[in-house]
């Protein structure tokens, strides 16, 4: 391992060597490598342990988002999404709009669908169960990854009900899997300060037990760049390690650039740098050493440092995300949707295999659709919304 000679920081090189040898990382490693100003030393190593785990494949995903609604009475401060009702700008997706945005996905072989929204208190489960139902009667083969935690709790306390009975009657009308949203970070401070009107951290991962339990996979995410330590950051990271421990249900870390605009911190808080991200992903790598995947969404971070950090420990770009509304409410300037041959040039320029999948990572190797109309970046939000 030439890079740990030339490490200037002594404590990389024991890491390294337990890294190497297969011994898991103790809270102080991880505190020590979110610390470090030898960021290459740590890189390095996150990359050499990406190609043990994964190889050389870099998996991506061909997705529409469909947010039900923007309306939400959480009003966390870290949002620039949701907003309350008479605001202008709300929106609520009909269920004729959800099946025009389904019959789009399906003509432009669009695989999965990722379902997440706000917490408006006039839409009840089964305005949700409705709209999984129309996703499978006009895309059966759709992929259907949907609800953050935050979600699935708000649900339940309207049903007067338990969480794992709302996941039940979401997975039979057609969910798949969840996403990581919601989970910020695994802390009472941040939820506190950021965002304590909507469910807490224990509650986050007490849910994603439960859809575990049931068989549905998820992701696990945490937003970072904003007031956290490094900590706090890896804290986090083990949190989720000890639930992948008992469950195994996770599938990927991801990693959340926090941009500030149109939230209650823009002008206070500045976000993270590149710096930050690449880092931040590379010790999720060796950190949280039972996922299987480490993703960078292109959409968060563009596609520059996507590509960089696929020498940093990351092995998945994201997806094509046409029509993303929530990071984009933030002020990110990312295209709103990239087709999926862009996503294969990231991939191919950092010298790795693509591979068109969804997010349970049922993959397959990249082959031109030439048959398929190519959809437009925007895809048909503008006539929904």
């Amino acid at each position: 391992m030439r890079f740990l000679e030339l490490a200037t920081d002594p404590a990389l090189v024991e890491i390294g060597q337990k890294v190497v040898a297969g011994e898991r990382l103790s809270f102080e490693d991880g505190v020590a490598l979110m610390s470090t100003r030898d960021v290459l030393t740590v890189g390095a190593l996150a990359d050499w342990k990406r190609r043990q785990v994964v190889g050389d494949d870099v998996y991506f995903t061909n997705n529409i988002n469909m947010n039900p609604t923007n309306i939400c009475v959480a009003r966390c401060k870290l949002c620039a999404f949701g907003v309350p009702f008479g605001t202008e700008g709300t929106f609520t997706l009909t269920h004729d709009q959800v099946r025009e945005k389904a019959r789009y996905a399906a003509a432009h072989g669009i695989q999965e669908c990722h379902v997440v929204g706000g917490l408006n208190p006039l839409l009840k489960l089964d305005y949700f169960t409705t709209f999984l139902d129309i996703i499978r009667e006009e895309h059966p083969q759709a992929y259907v990854q949907g609800f953050t935690s935050v979600e699935i709790d708000y649900i339940a306390q309207r049903e007067k009900t338990d969480t794992i009975t709302i996941l039940k009657e979401l997975r039979a009308a057609g969910l798949h899997a969840l996403p990581g949203g919601g989970a910020e970070v695994l802390n009472d401070r941040i939820h506190k300060e950021m965002c304590d009107h909507k469910t807490g951290w224990r509650d986050w991962l007490r849910i994603h037990e439960e859809a575990h339990g049931l068989g549905m996979k998820t992701n696990a995410t945490m937003l970072y760049g904003h007031m956290e330590t490094a900590e706090e950051r890896v804290d986090h990271m083990l949190k989720l390690r000890d639930l992948q421990d008992r469950t195994g249900g996770f599938k990927a870390f991801i990693g959340l650039a926090f941009h500030p605009k149109n939230t209650a911190y823009e002008g206070v808080l500045k976000g993270p740098t590149g710096h930050d991200s690449l880092l931040v992903h590379a010790v999720g790598r060796l950190m949280i050493d039972n996922f299987p995947h480490i993703k960078m969404l292109w959409t968060y971070h563009g596609k520059k440092l996507t590509s960089v950090a696929l020498s940093w420990g990351v092995d998945d770009v994201g997806g094509s995300n046409y029509d993303e509304l929530i990071i984009h409410a933030a002020g990110n300037k990312t295209v709103r949707g990239l087709p999926k041959d862009e996503l294969v040039e990231i991939i191919e320029k950092a010298g790795r295999n693509p591979v068109l999948t969804n997010s349970g990572y049922w993959g397959t190797r990249w082959e031109p659709e030439r048959s398929l109309a190519r959809p437009r970046a925007e895809g048909p939000a503008a006539a929904v919304r």
